[in-house]
């Protein structure tokens, strides 16, 4: 029988360094290093979107939709959204939340959601304590009865649909 590691051999640390070191695989080792710097890049508090590339191909307005504090002030909205339907058929949603909430929609602190999602590795549980932080009063029903895929797809959806109204208009 053989052994499933013996080809090991082949993969050397020189053999690893040769095929590193080529010209393709530096160029293509820089792009998803700068790539994932602005992934890492993704608590700024930038009101434009980050990203190594941004900069050279996308127009300002288009960074200001994908800009974290567009994303993260949609899925607030989303919320509010969402706690003011469930008031309205019947569930106990204070409307001193709603108000709470409708205050809050824009002031978000990234840095302190950057901290929240390193506690609860987490994007989305991480905005929702920090809404709470923000709305005391609606804490109890920020989120209640959805998933993470309400926020993050609808957001998703909403700007696109924005940024392709955006392309429209700059065709038309």
């Amino acid at each position: 029988m053989q052994n499933r590691h013996a080809t090991s051999d082949k993969f050397s640390d020189q053999g690893k360094q040769a095929s590193i070191g080529t010209r393709a695989n530096r160029k293509t080792l820089r792009f998803w290093q700068a790539s994932l710097t602005g992934v890492l890049m993704t608590e700024s508090n930038s009101p434009l979107y980050q990203h190594p590339l941004s900069e050279r191909y996308a127009s300002r307005e288009m960074q200001q939709i994908f800009a974290n504090a567009r994303r993260y002030g949609t899925w607030r909205r989303l919320w509010l959204a969402l706690a003011s339907a469930q008031h309205e058929l019947g569930l106990s949603i204070s409307p001193e939340g709603l108000r709470e909430m409708e205050e809050h929609l824009d002031n978000i602190d990234l840095t302190k959601a950057a901290e929240y999602e390193q506690r609860f590795r987490h994007d989305v549980m991480a905005h929702v304590h920090l809404f709470g932080d923000d709305a005391p009063s609606a804490r109890g029903f920020i989120h209640l009865g959805a998933t993470s895929a309400f926020v993050t797809d609808n957001t998703d959806l909403i700007l696109h649909r924005e940024a392709l109204e955006l392309v429209r208009n700059r065709l038309i």
